[in-house]
Parts: C-alpha cells; structure tokens; sequence
C-alpha cells in the first residue's frame, strides 16, 4: 500500500471519530428551527471598594480590564447580597446581556457585594436589592448615577428597563439590543451552571413529572384545530376565521417551543390565503400541515381517571396557563382576551363557554392589564369553575382546588394552614382570602415555565433544577488522547511506507544495472554483497573484482582521451 492511500485511510477513521465525537458532546448542536446563540465576549465584573471609586465613580484609567474605561461608557452597577433569593434571580440577566451587548465602548456591566461593602452601598443609597444603577458622566471624568432600577423580578421586565433608559437617553443610542430569545438562551445557559438557584414554591418539584404537560398541551392545541371548528357551519369565514387566525398568532407568540411556534404560523399563513374555508378544504389543509388525531390513551399530565377528570378540558385549561405564562407585560392582555374568544367560539361544550363568559363580564376580564393580573385571573377562573362542577355536576369527581396545601403551603395563608383564621380553608370551594396570590402566580410560572425558551418564563425555569451542567472534562482528554495516537500512526504508516518506496526505487536501479551488465557481456551485477551465496562467494568475487577493474580501466583511458 502506498504512503498517500494509507494517509487518506488514517484521515477518514480520524474524521469519522471526531465526528462522532461531535455527536457524543453535542458540540455545535443547534435545535430545529432555532437560532445559533451569539458568542459570549463580555462579563459582568466583580468589583470590590476600590474599584467602585477609581474604576466606575472616578475613573482613573482609560482601560479597565482590556475595554474602554473612557468618559463614553455607561456602567450599570448591580448591587446584590449574596443571601438574596431576588438578587439571584436578578443576576442572570445581567450575566446574559453582559454576553451579548455589542458595544462594549459604550456600555459595560458590574456588580458589587453589599454584605461585604456595605458601608460603600449605603454611601450610595442603596436601602434596597436587588438594584441596578446607571453611572455617566456629564461631560467630563467623574460618573454619576443617571438612573436606578428595583422592579419586579422577572428577565423581561428588567431587560425592558434597558431599553427604556436608552430611549430616555440614559444609555448611548449606538447600542444594539439582543433579541429576547437570545437573551432567554443566555440567561438559561447561565443558570445551567447553577450559581443562582432559588427557593422553589412547588413543595414536590423533586418527584414532579414536569415534561408531562409539554405533551399534553400539544395534543389540545392538535384537537383544538378540529375539534368543533365548524359547530354546524358549512364554512370558516368572517368573524370566526379572525378569531382562528388569531389564536394562532397567540399560540406562535407563546409556545414554548420553537418549532412548534414555527410550524403553527405556517398553518396561519395557509388559512390566511381565503376568506371561507369550507369544511373538507380546512380539514386538507390541516391534516396536510401535520396535524393529528388525539386518542384519549395519549394524555399524561391529564390522563383521563374517570368522568370529567382530565382529557381534553384539561389540555386545554393547561394550554391556556402555557401561554398565558409565556406573555410578557405588554401582550398579556391580549393574550387573555384570544382565550376567551376562542372558547366562545370554538370550545365544544356550548354551556361551559356560556358559563366562562359569565365569569369574564363578572369578573371584569377586559380591565385585566399586566401579565401579573391575567396570570392570576385566569387561575382564578379555573378555580371557580372547579367549585362550581365539584357543586352542581354529578358526573365529575375529585374536582378541589388547585393547587393543593400539599402541593404549595406558600400559596396559602399561615393562618389558614394553621387553623386560627377566622374561617376553615377548604378545598372545594374558592375562597380569595386564604390564598397568597404572590406566591400563587409563582407557583403558576414554575408549573408553565419548565423548559421554556421564551424570555417571560426565563426568570421561573432554571435548568440547574435538573441536574448540573454535564462535565465533558474526561471525555475531552479522552478524545485528545484518541486524536493524538491516530496522528502519531498516521506519521508512522506515511514514513514507513516512504522507506518502502525507497526500497522499490533501489531494486528498480539494481535490475537496470544487472540489464546493463549482461548487456555489456560482463556477467552477473552483485553489488559486492555475498553475505547470501556463501559457498560460491570466492569465485564469485574475484570474478567480479576483475571485470570492475577492467572496465573502470577502460573508461579513465577513453576519458583521458577524450580529455588529450
């Protein structure tokens, strides 16, 4: 075999191991439909006393740590306790825009432990934590805070302050904003490293199955497509077709997954090319899409356990959580205003939407604004409506409400829990006053938030939960070590083979001498060696011996002719 091919022989088994080396580690591994996440190039800086006065306040050095420390730059200080569960959840979104702001020139990250420097952060004024503050300066050296945050725990909300203070001109107009996915995908790779774990309200997170109802919210979404579509109708059209196309750009706005948010808004712009559907022309058009039947075999966080306990309506009372939690601020109350007009005009039990839009005009539905206030009202509503069929409807079973003391003490009252109130907690009836709604919407977003990509549930997943970020450390080394072994037998196939083509050259050149010897009448080309013929060895040299004299004999006497 020649050098070159057992050369391209090593290089394909070292290729084939790399890439399932690849493949083992997920290295490069990006989701279907998903965006690679930017690159990583700044830190939030952990700064001790010192460096709050000669770095942030009185800059005494144009450079800090290898960026610009100049006059242009706006420092935002976060002011945290280590103890402090909201710090905590305040510091990954710090960590993931220090990452993925561009304009490091004009805006950089810090943070400063008040346990340690307190003294410091009270010279500052900072009473309260989580804070971030903005330090500029105002034309020459010296920086001063612009701006002070301490709002609601949550990314999007402390992501949405940014922008605003850029808008207000706190923050120079030349930065580039990250998406809220990429700011969500940073955040959730931060948190992977589990620096920032919090109390949890969900009292059995540890045994809770809580991928369940990722499968279950996608097969109501499915039955939702065809499921009392039509209620009698010939066709989808007007009015109800509106409806149709917005709940889809809802549930592409607030899916937790990419790929299904993807695909959902490929069925929207389908339905969006007519203005009436007739009936098998919709049902082509979603079964051509991907949609499926759902049997009743197929629920798992609703598993069906008896007459009116899970199924459908639970799939899509869970659906309905999803993509409220999935909302930011500014959407959420459309978001819940979509719930309603879907259920008027499309939810199969024509006495439960008539009972749910009672319920909407009572409790005055279309004044609920935030995303805190839709979140809680939507919990609301499906509390009342298993009060009232644990009442009224025979047919239904274990209808209490949710969740259960159990399932989160926080959620209720401690005189409640304990007793003293002056009334008994019960689990059949809604009763607003032994719930801490609080600790209830941050029961719901844990529920509804685990493994979301999208930046309102962010600051309510932390993949740590789950274990820590896997180590690949022996693995790598193993690989290296893999890699190196197959170069170093590369090396030594390629010389070895090399050293066996000068072998083949030789013997070419030996033949072509022993041709020219026998043409010449001189008999056998030995090359002087007769280790291998040692019993006719003295003949054979001095036979030898003699012609090569001769004949360099005769060719110095024609050079030296040729020469006179």
């Amino acid at each position: 075999m020649s050098g070159s091919n057992t050369a391209a022989i090593i290089v394909a088994v070292f290729a084939v191991l790399m890439t399932t080396s690849v493949w083992f580690l997920g290295i490069g591994e990006e989701q279907p439909g998903q965006k690679k996440a930017k690159a990583y190039h700044m830190k939030v800086h952990y700064i001790d006393a010192f460096q709050l006065y000669d770095v942030i306040k009185l800059p005494k050095e144009p450079m800090f740590m290898g960026e610009a420390n100049d006059n242009h730059v706006t420092w935002a200080l976060f002011f945290f306790k280590p103890y402090c569960g909201a710090c905590r959840r305040v510091r990954p979104v710090l960590e993931s825009l220090a990452g993925l702001v561009e304009d490091t020139h004009k805006l950089r990250f810090a943070a400063i432990d008040c346990v340690k420097y307190r003294v410091f952060c009270e010279k500052e004024k900072v009473d309260k934590h989580p804070r971030i503050v903005l330090y500029s300066t105002r034309g020459g050296r010296d920086r001063y805070q612009t701006a002070a945050w301490s709002g609601m725990l949550m990314a999007w909300e402390v992501f949405t302050w940014f922008k605003q203070m850029q808008y207000q001109s706190k923050i120079h107009k030349s930065i580039i904003w990250p998406t809220d996915t990429e700011v969500a995908e940073g955040l959730l790779n931060f948190k992977k490293k589990g620096l920032t774990q919090v109390d949890h309200v969900i009292n059995d997170i540890a045994t809770l199955n809580r991928t369940a109802y990722l499968v279950d919210i996608k097969f109501a979404l499915y039955q939702g497509l065809v499921d009392s579509v039509f209620k009698g109708k010939s066709e989808l059209s007007g009015s109800r077709l509106r409806v149709m196309l917005k709940w889809l750009e809802v549930v592409n706005r607030a899916y937790p997954e990419q790929e299904t948010r993807d695909r959902i808004m490929l069925l929207h712009d389908t339905l969006k090319l007519k203005k009436s559907w007739p009936i098998d022309d919709y049902e082509a058009a979603v079964k051509e899409w991907g949609g499926i039947e759902v049997t009743d075999n197929d629920w798992e966080f609703c598993k069906i356990k008896g007459p009116g306990i899970g199924g459908y309506p639970c799939g899509l009372w869970t659906l309905f959580h999803v993509l409220q939690a999935n909302t930011n601020r500014q959407q959420a109350a459309d978001t819940l205003k979509t719930i309603q007009a879907w259920i008027t005009m499309f939810f199969g039990c024509t006495e439960c939407a008539q009972h749910f839009n009672a319920m909407w005009i009572q409790d005055k539905g279309d004044d609920q604004k935030s995303d805190i206030d839709c979140a809680l009202w939507l919990w609301h509503a499906h509390n009342k409506v298993r009060a009232r069929l644990y009442k009224e409807d025979d047919t239904t079973t274990g209808k209490t409400q949710w969740p259960e003391v159990e399932q989160c003490e926080e959620c209720f009252d401690e005189k409640a829990r304990n007793g003293t109130a002056s009334y008994q907690l019960t689990t059949t009836d809604y009763h607003k006053e032994q719930w801490r709604e609080g600790f209830v919407f941050q029961y719901v977003q844990e529920i509804y938030c685990y493994q979301s990509d999208l930046l309102p549930c962010a600051s309510f997943w932390d993949p740590s939960d789950d274990g820590k970020e896997k180590d690949y450390t022996w693995q790598y080394i193993g690989i290296g070590t893999l890699c190196i072994i197959v170069l170093a037998l590369t090396g030594w196939f390629v010389c070895y083979d090399a050293h066996g083509d000068d072998d083949d050259e030789n013997e070419a050149l030996k033949a072509a001498l022993r041709a020219e010897a026998a043409g010449m009448g001189l008999g056998r080309y030995d090359e002087g060696d007769t280790s291998h013929d040692d019993d006719e060895g003295d003949d054979h040299e001095g036979d030898d011996h003699e012609g090569d004299e001769g004949d360099h004999d005769g060719d110095q006497s024609e050079d030296d002719d040729g020469d006179k």
